[in-house]
């Protein structure tokens, strides 16, 4: 991972990797190591989550709905017909169960799904959004709900698909040097207004 400027007052010193974290990575204690645009540590998959491998993780998990409810609707037309409720639960027990099984599995990933879809849209991280009150460039008059590295929705979505993922980046074979993209510190809103950016955004994630 790639330095930039110690006298950068976001960055701060990692003892453990030997380096000056660029703004917005983490020291992941699990992998122990420093990762770019932390995201999470994927416990599923056993790998931390971040600048490069985020698209490949929210592919991955949009792949895993799609075979869930695959596999809801066919076990829903497995379910056998039969006027007698005895003869119908005996039949169809098995079927039903999975139904239940799968639907509660799909409302889980498809949650998460949507979650990491807000995400990319926003050009947050989790880690952001769970811990914005132990990130020291969210301190003060910045707060996460004002998206301060959001470049709109297309921008966000043309950078997570195209500009962080190494596999994106790089492409499939090819040969090259990753280096992690350079954040700029958040500058503070202007609060004066009628409705600010902030409350827009709340209203999105509660939605």
């Amino acid at each position: 991972m790639a330095e930039i400027a110690a006298d950068d007052w976001k960055c701060q010193y990692c003892k453990t990797c030997d380096i000056t974290m660029p703004l917005r990575s983490k020291h992941c204690f699990v992998s122990d190591r420093c990762i770019a645009t932390f995201d999470h540590h994927c416990d599923t998959i056993n790998t931390p989550i971040g600048e490069r491998n985020h698209t490949r993780f929210y592919l991955f998990i949009v792949t895993q709905f799609m075979l869930l409810v695959y596999s809801a609707c066919m076990a829903i037309t497995g379910i056998l017909d039969h006027h007698e409720w005895s003869t119908y639960l005996k039949l169809n027990g098995l079927a039903i169960f999975m139904v239940i099984v799968i639907s509660c599995i799909v409302t889980s990933v498809g949650g998460l799904v949507a979650f990491h879809t807000f995400l990319l849209l926003t050009n947050l991280t989790s880690n952001e959004i769970f811990k914005a009150d132990k990130i020291r460039y969210f301190q003060g008059d910045i707060s996460v709900l004002d998206l301060p590295f959001s470049s709109g929705c297309c921008g966000n979505m043309r950078l997570f698909c195209c500009g962080a993922d190494d596999l994106c980046r790089g492409g499939c074979g090819s040969k090259y040097e990753w280096t992690h993209i350079i954040w700029r510190p958040p500058k503070p809103w202007n609060r004066r207004g009628i409705l600010s950016i902030s409350i827009i955004a709340y209203f999105i994630a509660v939605v």
